[in-house]
């Protein structure tokens, strides 16, 4: 039987509660928070996506919070308890990745605090917070499993066809790199053989989502509706965001962390080119996917979303760096003590704070 880490249960429950004290408390004023329950519960009263009303993302994000609305309420707290427990699973996810890749405690630790730093306002969840998800699990899988298997591709080809049903546009992105990145492993006719066996159960994979989608799209006769609001519609969209706006922002994390994702990313295929290190090139392959997330909005909003696969590979460099430092073990331990109080304490702090 698998000893329970006890050290995963309080970063957990810590983190549920800190993002329980940002969600719980807001007044209702989001627009986007409105516009997804409003979206969501068109679908709990029986109401057909595209046809009956008008979305521009794909059905499955709404169409998951509509089943929550009718089961448990038509209310939006219920899609805010649905959001803290989406959002404690992405930040949870999160440090599950740094763990797997032997980033050290306390570098782990620290990444978390400044991830949730600068989540703090806008923790939700919306089709951009579904979609990062659908990474990271891609991620983990990648990482955790390193032994080739068709099972492991076919699912990793649907987690990325599941993608499309959310949000179009990054889904494709992500269905494209899924399925190709490993050709930059081919080295020999082998590994070549090997690559397009791996990218064609994943493209089945991503096919067999896309299908099921397309059928079910045209049993509900709304297939052309579909076409025409989220794939014919997107050179119509005006909505833009300079990223000079992140460069520019007051807050000195979020201003620091836009200006050096192409460093990170250019240190990242360093190290792999140097090392052969595959993690490295995971990391590098879907940060770059994750950072799509930001175009063509580039507010703080998009950008907490897609600089997270960046720190877990700022904190991953960092990792290596300090693996040549040789800190004391007494430091470290007193350092990882430290931090994981400091975890606890935060989230039990901003809960008494929102809470009075």
């Amino acid at each position: 039987m698998k000893k329970i880490n006890k050290k995963e249960i309080c970063i957990f429950i810590a983190t549920l509660i800190f993002i329980a004290s940002q969600i719980l408390p807001k007044s209702v004023t989001n627009l986007d928070e409105i516009w997804i329950f409003n979206n969501a519960n068109c679908i709990a009263n029986g109401l057909i996506p595209y046809k009956d009303f008008n979305i521009i993302i794909g059905p499955l994000f709404p169409l998951m919070f509509g089943i929550l609305l009718k089961i448990f309420g038509q209310e939006m707290i219920v899609t805010r308890i649905a959001s803290i427990i989406f959002d404690t699973i992405i930040i949870f996810l999160t440090y599950k990745i740094m763990d797997k890749i032997e980033i050290k405690d306390y570098i782990k630790y620290i990444a978390l605090i400044v991830l949730a730093y600068i989540m703090k306002n806008y923790f939700t969840f919306d089709y951009n917070w579904a979609t990062l998800l659908i990474v990271l699990i891609i991620v983990y899988i990648e990482i955790v499993k390193r032994e080739d298997s068709w099972k492991k591709d076919l699912f990793l080809g649907v987690l990325a066809g599941i993608s499309i049903t959310i949000k179009q546009t990054i889904g494709i992105i992500l269905c494209i790199a899924t399925i190709g990145y490993k050709i930059l492993e081919v080295r020999n006719l082998k590994s070549f053989k090997k690559f397009i066996k791996s990218a064609l159960i994943r493209l089945l994979g991503v096919f067999i989502v896309t299908a099921v989608f397309i059928i079910i799209l045209l049993k509900l006769d709304c297939l052309n509706d579909y076409i025409d609001y989220c794939i014919a519609g997107i050179p119509t969209f005006i909505n833009k965001i300079s990223y000079l706006r992140l460069i520019k922002n007051k807050n000195l994390i979020i201003r620091f962390l836009s200006i050096i994702p192409s460093v990170v990313l250019l240190l990242l295929i360093i190290t792999y080119i140097k090392k052969k290190d595959e993690k490295a090139l995971i990391l590098a392959i879907y940060s770059i996917i994750n950072i799509i997330f930001v175009y063509p909005i580039s507010d703080e909003t998009h950008f907490v979303v897609g600089i997270t696969i960046t720190i877990i590979g700022i904190a991953y460099l960092i990792n290596l760096i300090d693996l040549n430092l040789k800190i004391p073990k007494k430091d470290e331990i007193f350092i990882n003590s430290f931090l994981i109080c400091s975890i606890i304490l935060i989230g039990i702090i901003y809960c008494c704070i929102r809470n009075n």
